[in-house]
């Protein structure tokens, strides 16, 4: 998805003179290796003496050894080590889907089959008389008759298969019940999430941005209601003085300027809403800059054939159910 770009790249050696000593001799072998002796036949390559044979061998074995070169592929004596990185997402201006693990598929021989089991005893580990061993109570249920297969090749060929009482015979039936557990867990996590979008009264594809949305329309309300408390605490305060009798030319002149301040009284709802958001970012307003590309009032003429019988194509026109940013989000409000 992203590739880094090495810029002003600069090498030298420590000044401990044994890690120079290395350092240097390591580097001549690889000058050495490049230059004279490396490649699929040796014996009909000649070295490379001038500058120019060895930037054209550095560039074809992908080597180093001036600040001046430029490669832009994978360097071979440089050891790339693929790890975690955590993505920071409002750094970045478009959605990043998040890292999912792998959903676990169980095999056929994994399934714990419905058979008649034991039933176990008040101890840890409960007899089973047809394989004539002690199981504990935990992995009774998940132990069936029929044979644990080392591979699902052996599985088919109806070969190989495990002791039973084994360390592996455990391992594999301990395996599972740890798989036939995620699986329980698994599903009772999309049951869960499932009535949390019947809840919403929506689905389970829009169930983030339905409660995102809520979420934004909430702390906008909360934000919205401590503004206007302030003035509607004001204009109480300068009520109870006039009543009080107190000040009275100048409560009267303060609660008309707080009149004033009351008509012109507007909160922006984008002012105070994180539009970097994810929700914002997928489902979010077209822009006119959007729209005016979209337009393409300049459209060449897509005919460029001697054929005068072919159609030329016409110039795209606005759609007519495009909305304006205050419509989009009322409508959206309303809906919820």
């Amino acid at each position: 998805m992203y590739r880094k770009i090495l810029f002003d790249l600069r090498t030298y050696h420590v000044t401990e003179s044994k890690t120079h000593k290395r350092q240097k001799l390591r580097f001549e072998r690889a000058c050495r290796a490049v230059f004279h002796r490396r490649g699929t036949h040796v014996d009909t390559q000649a070295p490379a003496h001038n500058i120019q044979d060895q930037l054209r061998r550095a560039r074809l074995h992908r080597f180093l050894f001036l600040p001046s070169q430029h490669i832009y592929k994978p360097l071979h004596h440089v050891k790339y080590h693929r790890t975690f990185h955590f993505i920071d997402f409002p750094n970045y201006n478009f959605p990043i889907p998040p890292r999912e693990p792998p959903e676990e598929i169980m095999i056929t021989h994994d399934l714990p089959a419905i058979t008649i089991q034991p039933i176990p005893s008040d101890d840890r580990n409960t007899w089973h008389d047809k394989l004539g061993f002690l199981i504990p109570n935990d992995l009774l249920p998940y132990v069936t008759e029929e044979p644990i297969y080392v591979s699902k090749n052996q599985e088919k060929l109806k070969g190989k298969h495990h002791t039973p009482g084994s360390n592996a015979w455990f391992a594999a039936i301990k395996q599972r019940k740890i798989l036939a557990d995620r699986l329980a867990e698994r599903e009772e996590e999309k049951r869960a999430y499932s009535l949390r979008a019947r809840h919403w009264g929506t689905s389970t594809h829009t169930l983030e941005f339905r409660e995102s949305m809520v979420s934004d329309l909430i702390h906008f309300q909360d934000h919205f209601h401590k503004q206007i408390s302030k003035l509607t605490d004001r204009r109480q305060l300068y009520q109870d003085n006039l009543d009080k009798g107190k000040s009275v030319s100048k409560n009267k002149t303060r609660l008309e300027q707080l009149e004033q301040d009351f008509a012109k009284f507007k909160v922006a709802y984008h002012s105070v809403i994180d539009t970097r958001a994810i929700h914002h970012r997928l489902k979010g307003d077209t822009t006119d800059d959007t729209k005016e590309l979209e337009f393409r009032p300049h459209k060449r003429s897509d005919n460029m054939s001697l054929d005068n019988i072919r159609h030329t194509g016409s110039v795209k026109k606005f759609r007519s159910d495009l909305l304006t940013t205050d419509d989009v989000n009322v409508s959206i409000f309303q809906d919820l």
